[in-house]
């Protein structure tokens, strides 16, 4: 936001989390194991029941989140 190089990062965020909540998402993973309970996840496979890693829920939760976050910076640094 506010980058003179990039002045349509703002619009193009907007974007990807229009994108991001229109995924047919069925398992949740991430570049780092604590953005989706890697940990907790991996203890509960061979328990029964479904494969924790399948946790569209969660995604969403996680989209909306970061969402949520990008639009408060937003708001705070004076954007539309």
């Amino acid at each position: 936001m506010g980058n003179r190089n990039y002045p349509a990062i703002a619009t193009d965020c907007e974007q990807t989390f229009r994108t991001l909540k229109a995924l047919p998402v069925d398992l949740f993973l991430g570049a780092h194991g604590g953005d989706y309970g890697m940990v907790e996840k991996h203890a509960k496979i061979g328990t029964g029941g479904v494969n924790p890693f399948v946790d569209r829920e969660g995604y969403h939760r996680d989209v909306s989140e970061r969402e949520q976050a990008f639009r408060t910076e937003w708001n705070e640094r004076g954007g539309a």
